[in-house]
């Protein structure tokens, strides 16, 4: 069993994590790190975990006895497992902060083989830039993006912040497209309530709708949670899962749109942190991760 320990354990993508993990076949959880709640029942912070196994918040964390730690908020903690790592050859950390590194960026859909073969830190992107990443991708692998693009954004954005996520955006299209230097406008219309997230990405391209759909199915025939969809879905369809839907259309000739949902919850969150496990400790990707949509 892979023994867990989570840092900033009372935060709430923490007590999401928690949620999946108690089911996950490979885990163990023995640290749930928050001072300020020590002894006291993971149930007093997170709703859900009534009826499941007894869990205590803690005040110390022993990183001799964990496999991984999963970082959920910044703190002196925080840096003291990073020096743990650094000792123990066989420790992992997944970082969902965004505060230390250099990690491996924690986004499997266009990284997963250093993730795969011996990283043994992980940051999780910001949820934006994880979705509008994947949505992408396939695009700049094939040299195809070679104007600004446009984001505009709806629902719930859980973590991300639209200036920094489109610095990151931009950063990680370079690095696959080498020629790559516009710019991603995002238009930020988030309610920043509910669960689900969508964003409607769009740029120049005479692309043919059954090309770009080659494109993804090239990339991602073998990947778990990503998936085209034929038209346009409702929100609920990802909220509470790992998928991540894109359908692809063509408003004019000239233009590509592109209207991709996911959970920002799990999708650069809770989800990516489990996700990234996996990879790290060689299970497949799905472990624990097989989870049906909330509100059907």
């Amino acid at each position: 069993m892979i023994k867990v320990g989570i840092l900033g354990a009372a935060t709430p993508v923490a007590g999401e994590i928690i949620r999946i993990l108690v089911h996950h076949p490979e885990v163990e959880l023995r640290t749930l790190h928050a001072p300020s709640l020590a002894g006291h029942p993971a149930t007093s912070a997170h709703h859900g975990l009534w009826g499941e196994e007894t869990l205590l918040f803690t005040e110390k964390a022993d990183f001799y006895h964990l496999d991984v730690a999963i970082i959920c908020e910044p703190s002196d903690v925080a840096k003291a497992a990073i020096e743990a790592c650094g000792r123990n050859p066989e420790m992992r950390l997944i970082d969902l902060t965004g505060r230390y590194g250099p990690f491996e960026f924690g986004l499997s859909e266009i990284n997963r083989k250093p993730l795969v073969r011996g990283a043994r830190r992980a940051s999780v992107p910001a949820p934006l830039a994880a979705v509008a990443l994947i949505a992408l991708y396939p695009f700049a692998a094939a040299l195809m993006l070679n104007n600004d693009i446009a984001v505009t954004t709806e629902g719930s954005l859980g973590t991300s912040r639209p200036a920094d996520d489109a610095s990151t955006i931009e950063k990680r299209l370079a690095a696959v497209q080498n020629s790559f230097s516009s710019r991603v406008i995002i238009d930020d219309r988030s309610a920043g309530t509910g669960r689900g997230m969508r964003l409607r990405i769009s740029f120049p391209s005479t692309l043919t709708v059954a090309d770009a759909c080659r494109l993804y199915d090239g990339i991602y025939d073998d990947h778990n949670f990503t998936f085209l969809t034929p038209r346009p879905v409702e929100l609920k369809e990802v909220e509470g899962t790992q998928k991540c839907l894109v359908n692809v259309s063509k408003p004019d000739a000239g233009s590509i749109l592109l209207d991709v949902v996911a959970d920002p919850t799990m999708r650069g969150g809770a989800g990516e942190a489990v996700h990234l496990l996996n990879l790290l400790f060689g299970l497949h990707e799905r472990t624990g991760l097989d989870l049906k949509v909330s509100t059907f």
